[in-house]
C-alpha cells in the first residue's frame, strides 16, 4: 500500500505512524491531483499490473469496496482498462486502474484531476454498482463533522446488489 503525502504531510504522516505502507512525499501537490496519482503509481513495482486508487477525502470507503473492485477485475476474461463504481448514474471512487493499458497515459496526466478524463468514452471500462460511500467526497473539517459519529459505518458491509 502506498500513501501519497502532500498538503498537511506531517500531520498525515503522524496519523499513519505504525502502519505497514510506503509513504511517498509529493512536493508538487499544489499542481493538482494528477501529481499525487503519478507519484503514487511511480512508487509501485514495475511488475504491478493494476492499482486501486483510494482518495483520502472519502471516509466511508471500506475494505469491502476495495475487495469488490479487485474481484470484478479478477473475474473478467479480458482485463478492463479500469473498474469503476457507479452510483445514481455517476462514476465514483475508489477505482481500479489497469496499469498495462493506462500506465503511459497516466504518466502524462497534469492538473487537478485524476484518471477520469482518460476513462471517459472508453469502451473497455467495467462499471460495477456503487453505493453512497463511493460518491461521498468530504472536503472540509465542517463537512466531516456533519457526518457525525463513525465516518465509516459501512465497514464489513458487502452490498453487491447495488
Amino acid at each position: 500500500m502506498v500513501a501519497v503525502l502532500g498538503a498537511h504531510a506531517e500531520t498525515v504522516r503522524a496519523a499513519l505512524a505504525g502502519l505497514d505502507l510506503i509513504r511517498v512525499d509529493n512536493p508538487d501537490f499544489r499542481a493538482g491531483l494528477a501529481t499525487s496519482l503519478r507519484a503514487g503509481l511511480a512508487a509501485l513495482p514495475a511488475t504491478c499490473a493494476a492499482a486501486i486508487v483510494v482518495l483520502g477525502d472519502m471516509p466511508r470507503v471500506t475494505a469491502a469496496h476495495i475487495d469488490r473492485l479487485a474481484e470484478a477485475f479478477a473475474g473478467t476474461a479480458e482485463p478492463p482498462a479500469a473498474v469503476v463504481p457507479v452510483q445514481a448514474g455517476r462514476r465514483g471512487n475508489p477505482v481500479l486502474l489497469n496499469l498495462r493499458r493506462l500506465g503511459p497515459s497516466i504518466a502524462r496526466l497534469a492538473g487537478d484531476h485524476g484518471a477520469g478524463p482518460l476513462l471517459r468514452g472508453r469502451p473497455d471500462i467495467l462499471e460495477i454498482p456503487g453505493d453512497p460511500a463511493t460518491a461521498l467526497d468530504i472536503d472540509t473539517p465542517d463537512a466531516l463533522a456533519a457526518l457525525g459519529g463513525d465516518p465509516a459505518p459501512t465497514v464489513g458491509r458487502s452490498d453487491r446488489s447495488g
